[in-house]
């Protein structure tokens, strides 16, 4: 018997050609989504927290461990929620002048009494 110049890809014991390229782009497709969720986590991307948006001046019309109204110059009044661990002034009161630094989402990052003459109400 003649041997043919071709090799049998569907001898006993081998895959075929078909189910080998099948198997290789579905290795390829769990490699591409380990990379993806890798690189998307966040404790291990070492990404820094995005920096404050906005800065608000104004008057404190009212202060308590949850809460703070500021008044802007043109009238405008404010309320901004305190998180347990948004940093606040300590010496903070009613007629204070503040900066209130907000996220993009306007969550107060932190409440910082201003001194008197640095800085202008806007």
């Amino acid at each position: 018997m003649a041997r043919s110049a071709i090799p049998s890809i569907d001898g006993p014991g081998r895959c075929s050609i078909v189910a080998r390229v099948i198997l290789g782009y579905l290795f390829c497709l769990v490699c591409i989504a380990l990379c993806v969720l890798l690189l998307s986590t966040p404790a291990l991307s070492q990404s820094s927290p995005s920096p404050p948006v906005k800065k608000i001046h104004g008057e404190v019309l009212m202060f308590t461990s949850e809460l703070v109204v500021v008044k802007l110059a043109d009238g405008v009044t404010i309320l901004f929620r305190l998180e347990e661990d948004t940093p606040v002034d300590s010496s903070l009161k009613v007629t204070d002048r503040v900066e209130v630094r907000l996220t993009s989402d306007d969550r107060a990052i932190s409440v910082k009494k201003l001194t008197t003459g640095s800085e202008p109400l806007r």
